[in-house]
């Protein structure tokens, strides 16, 4: 009875864990043929696999952004960083993202947002570098007032997962394993439109 008892309760563990949201989100992103977009063109994807693993991270590159949509000068692009899945909504339908950003010979841990939504032009699905709300940054040189706008700016409660850019889409007419088309059919709309703006702030390489 005991033995019973215990692979009740393990089975029970399994089912838990495999209908959470986090494992949810590594589902519909693990091995599910998402493709980086093309360079200049958001809309298209590449022949480059966006490199998820079986915890749902990623590897890519950041580039702290100011207001006017262009790129810090003096902030410079970071590759091969890793982002790790830190934390999915409760639907799955966005998830957070923390990463290490070098700074002044200092590792900051800031955040990025990452959803499941549509092309405005095809509506066919994608997963998007959640719209960061940037706000006007420090001046160059003031080193402690940047780091404190680096934090502020890529901080979970900054993000609207209501649009942003192209993280990865889908080649047509990839040929998918039946659980693959399962997850990816049963990934959440949520009425997101993304653009092909590059607003969020991150960028691949």
């Amino acid at each position: 009875m005991k033995k019973l008892l215990i692979l009740l309760l393990l089975f029970s563990a399994c089912s838990t864990t495999e209908d959470s949201p986090e494992q949810k989100w590594i589902n519909s992103v693990y091995e599910q043929g998402w493709y980086w977009p093309l360079i200049g063109d958001r809309y298209t994807p590449s022949n480059d696999l966006v490199p998820f693993t079986s915890t749902g991270s990623f590897v890519g590159s950041f580039t702290p952004w100011s207001d006017n949509g262009s790129p810090r000068i003096d902030l410079p692009k970071q590759s091969e960083i890793t982002f790790t899945l830190d934390e999915v909504n409760e639907d799955n339908t966005y998830a957070y993202y923390r990463f290490t950003y070098k700074f002044e010979n200092e590792n900051l841990t800031l955040y990025q947002g990452v959803f499941h939504g549509h092309l405005t032009t095809t509506k066919e699905h994608g997963i998007f570098w959640a719209l960061i709300n940037l706000t006007d940054p420090p001046a160059l040189g003031e080193n402690a007032d940047i780091r404190a706008w680096l934090l502020e700016t890529y901080s979970k409660d900054n993000f609207s997962h209501r649009g942003g850019s192209t993280l990865g889409l889908k080649k047509r007419g990839r040929t998918t394993t039946s659980k693959s088309t399962t997850v990816e059919n049963n990934i959440p709309n949520n009425s997101n439109d993304p653009t092909s703006a590059n607003t969020s702030g991150t960028i691949k390489n």
